[in-house]
């Protein structure tokens, strides 16, 4: 009958006495194990058996649970020997019969208890017995069987030990390092950095020829580029073969007679929410930097749009000429991105470029958001000839690193501000407790409140005016879709004058009726009037456009007159605050310190 031990709930076994004693001083059966004899006997807990190890580096189980498995190790079939006289246990040992005797005096405190002597030397016997066991087997176990019969080698088994759990965790951490390590080796050498006049950037190799991906703000406002390897190697950029202004991407094409760089695979397929990204590319210069994260969220340009309309900031935020429809979508992630991160990919544990990495909300921690690169793969598919970069249009707005640099500068230069202007108002409050004090520190606490009321109108205002300029937006499309409708109304209109005219002339011609049929003559006779009631179809068709002209321009008038009010109410608003703010820093500076 062999034995059993079970680890986490689950069992292994049959193994011998000697295997499992090798599996316990090895540590495989941690002090939270269970072990039994055979498949009928009760679960021992390892712990309270309460094992030491000697020297020998055999167990020497001690206290009343030992005893137990102690006799029912006496049950297992052990190799005869006949210098090893039988086991005894205190399950074997009959009580003598009580007989009258002497008081004898008792025994010092410090002796052993009969039982304790007779329970010991069983053990040290069993310990012997099985050190025999195992010189003659003298066959290390192989494999250990877990409860369905299945073999399992020694070396697949985790052998859990009192820091099972830090051992795992360590493990684990080791085994992602090394994927990440393989990743940035498979990706590094297609990574590179753009240097500019307008600023450094990141972007990608997409195919052999050494044709980058970047975003357009990168190269926007220059006439020459280089692009820089991990290796050191550098190219000039030799021009743009694909160009989507409203997603701000572009491609460019590399001056080299190479047809062996090495190009990172575009998937279509966007991650999961929570799945683990990479950001690669070159912030603030260093190329070959990689930052880890997961993805936050999949969103719409809409989505962003409605949610930064909300404060002032978000709307100051897109200010830009990049694309926030509904059919654009962008992956919000938490891997860290920076200046110089801009048309760098960000790629998934396969080292697939999931998204073009292009701004982040510098207001807030790790809010950063990467073009899907669906987006990516709708341009390259509609590539052009090469262009020079000096027809890139110019852009308008500052690019996302400008303007990111900008927020972090007036962010920065606010702290300060607030931090010192607080140190005064800590100076104010701890000094004397006069009459002018008093005063001062009232009307300090009065401008305050009216300072923050001022900001919050002027809040209101501009997201006023951000729906104005939207409305505007939306109103100038309309109108364009309406021109062109317009437009193609009086194309329709002149083709079909200029067919009708031709028909007259060969209806009021004499010498053309004579070429033709009754039938053909009538024919032509009906193709008239169709023609006839399809300008005037056309013609009440321009009418109803132009309606529609007549009422998008006074909207237009109306939305234009809105903004000038909102304008005006908002320069005066913000003369208040600064009236405000500045009486605010004189009294500051006149308080005595």
């Amino acid at each position: 009958m062999g034995w059993y031990y079970k680890i986490e709930d689950k069992q292994w076994g049959p193994v011998s006495v000697a295997q499992l004693l090798q599996l316990i001083h090895s540590g495989a059966i941690p002090p939270q194990g269970m072990v039994r004899q055979g498949e009928d006997s009760p679960w021992i807990l390892v712990d309270q058996i309460n094992a030491v190890l000697s020297s020998a580096g055999t167990l020497v189980p001690q206290g009343d649970a030992t005893a137990n498995i102690a006799a029912s190790q006496n049950r297992v079939a052990a190799p005869a020997s006949p210098d090893v006289p039988k086991l005894q246990t205190a399950e074997t040992v009959q009580k003598p019969k009580r007989r009258r005797k002497r008081r004898r005096p008792a025994p010092p405190s410090n002796a052993p208890h009969p039982m304790m002597v007779a329970i010991g030397t069983a053990l040290v016997l069993l310990v012997a017995l099985l050190l025999i066991e195992q010189r003659v087997s003298n066959v290390p176990p192989t494999t250990v069987v877990s409860g369905n019969d299945q073999p399992r080698s020694p070396a697949t088994i985790q052998k859990p030990s009192r820091s099972v759990g830090e051992k795992q965790t360590s493990q684990a951490i080791t085994v992602e390092n090394e994927d990440d390590s393989r990743l940035v080796e498979r990706t590094d050498r297609s990574v590179v950095q753009i240097e500019s006049s307008a600023g450094n950037g990141s972007g990608f190799i997409i195919d052999s020829s050494g044709t980058v991906v970047t975003n357009l703000h990168v190269v926007q406002n220059t006439g020459t580029a280089e692009v820089r390897f991990v290796d050191g190697s550098r190219y000039e950029v030799a021009g743009f073969v694909g160009l989507a202004e409203e997603k701000d991407l572009v491609l460019l094409r590399i001056r080299s007679n190479r047809n062996n760089f090495e190009p990172l695979p575009i998937t279509t397929e966007l991650p999961r929410k929570g799945e683990k990204v990479y950001a690669l590319g070159a912030p603030r210069g260093y190329l070959g930097s990689i930052t880890d994260g997961i993805v936050s969220a999949i969103r719409s340009g809409s989505e962003i749009r409605e949610i930064a309309m909300q404060d002032a900031e978000g709307i100051n935020r897109l200010e830009g000429t990049l694309d926030f429809s509904e059919d654009i979508t962008w992956i919000q992630t938490s891997s860290p991105i920076s200046p110089g991160n801009s048309g760098g990919p960000l790629v998934n544990a396969r080292g697939e470029v999931v998204g073009i990495n292009t701004w982040i909300q510098t207001d807030a921690q790790n809010i950063n958001f990467a073009l899907s690169a669906e987006n990516l793969q709708r341009l390259m598919d509609n590539r052009q000839g090469l262009q020079p970069l000096a027809m890139l249009p110019a852009g308008n707005e500052p690019s996302f690193v400008t303007h990111q640099r900008r927020q972090e500068e007036e962010l920065r230069q606010i702290r300060v501000e607030n931090s010192e202007l607080e140190k005064r108002r800590q100076r104010l409050a701890s000094a004397s407790s006069s009459k002018r004090t008093a005063r001062v520190v009232q009307e300090l606490s009065h401008l305050r409140e009216l300072i923050q009321q001022c900001g919050k109108e002027l809040r209101q205002y501009d997201i006023a005016r951000a729906k104005i300029l939207s409305d505007l937006e939306r109103n100038r499309k309309s109108t364009k879709a309406v021109y062109l409708e317009s437009e193609n109304s009086a194309a329709r209109q002149r083709q079909s004058r200029s067919q009708l005219n031709r028909l007259n002339k060969i209806l009021l011609s004499d010498e053309k009726k004579l070429n033709f049929t009754d039938a053909e003559w009538a024919e032509k006779i009906a193709e008239k009037e169709e023609m006839i009631a399809t300008l005037k179809h056309l013609q009440e068709h321009g009418r109803v456009i132009k309606r529609r002209q007549d009422k998008l321009y006074a909207e237009d008038q109306k939305l234009q007159e809105l903004l000038k009010f909102n304008f005006v109410d908002w320069q005066t608003k913000k003369n208040e605050l600064s009236d405000y703010e500045i009486r605010y820093v004189e009294l500051l500076v006149e308080f005595p310190r």
